[in-house]
């Protein structure tokens, strides 16, 4: 037996209602705002915590440079110090003398070099601190600048280096200047003439040098802030802790240096006006005396 259909007005309609597909808009809209807010806040984090990473990593690479090269021999390594800017005899190598050998002409010496590390180079820029012991007595012996006329490497050492047959890797130099008094066993530092400072480019502040007689500078490491503004700052000091401009008086050296970020970031997390963030380090290194 059929049944006949239900009237119209009784049949139950498919679907949603208009006023239950604005709810779901809604509220999709509400998650969908709240999930990109998310994610712009973590985005925005993460490029901050990057870009205060890399800030700390600049002022540390900057920082150790410094007291590395400033802890040579005061009174020798330092050729002109500034308030923002300091140059020194940057070591590039260090070796023994390990036998004299006959130079070029009358106007230099030859040595073999042993034991070495770093590099050596006979270019304008290149010169050496070489151990003299003078006489017998102690109050002679004294630290010779010499100029490297002639470098050639791989060499092998004469038996009288005392390490037998077969050994290479040995340096062959030639010095002109003052080399009385320079005997087998002295100490050899080869060093360059090397200025530290901040220069502009871009509209930033960065950490460089110039070496030898180059009049451009070498980016290292940075941005910084301005030098007016503590970016790099040198305090010299001798040895009863007054302030001293004098190279061969410097028995302490006070270093300021503020990084800066890349990038202008926010300064907290509720937005707000971007700003480059910047940290400062301080450290003192005595040099060698």
């Amino acid at each position: 037996m059929s049944r006949s259909p239900a009237p119209r007005h009784l049949r139950v309609q498919g679907g949603f209602t208009l006023i239950e597909l604005l709810v779901v808009i809604v509220f999709g809209s509400l998650i969908v705002a709240n999930v990109s807010q998310l994610v712009l806040t973590q985005q925005r984090q993460y490029l901050q915590q990057r870009q205060i990473v890399d800030l700390r990593t600049s002022l540390r690479t900057a920082a150790s440079l410094l007291v590395s090269e400033l802890r040579g021999p005061a009174g020798q390594d330092l050729y002109a110090i500034g308030a923002n800017s300091v140059t020194v005899r940057s070591t590039t190598g260090t070796a023994l003398i390990c036998d004299q050998v006959p130079g070029a002409d009358s106007t230099t010496a030859g040595y073999i070099l042993w034991r070495d590390s770093g590099s050596f180079l006979a270019t304008a820029d290149d010169s050496a601190f070489v151990y003299s012991a003078g006489s017998d007595r102690l109050d002679d012996d004294s630290w010779k600048v010499v100029r490297m006329e002639a470098v050639q490497a791989g060499g092998s050492p004469p038996l009288a280096c005392g390490w037998g047959n077969g050994a290479t890797g040995a340096y062959s130099v030639e010095f002109s200047g003052d080399t009385a008094g320079i005997s087998v066993g002295a100490p050899v530092r080869a060093f360059r003439r090397t200025q530290y400072g901040l220069f502009q480019a871009g509209g930033r502040w960065w950490f460089g040098r110039k070496v030898g007689s180059s009049s451009s500078w070498e980016e290292l490491t940075g941005p910084f802030a301005a030098p007016a503004d503590s970016g790099l700052v040198f305090h010299y000091y001798d040895d009863a802790g007054a302030v001293t401009a004098t190279p061969a008086d410097v028995a302490s050296i006070e270093i300021v240096l503020t990084g800066e970020t890349v990038q202008a970031l926010w300064r907290d997390k509720a937005g707000g006006p971007r700003h480059v963030l910047s940290e400062t380090f301080r450290t003192r290194v005595a040099p060698r005396g």
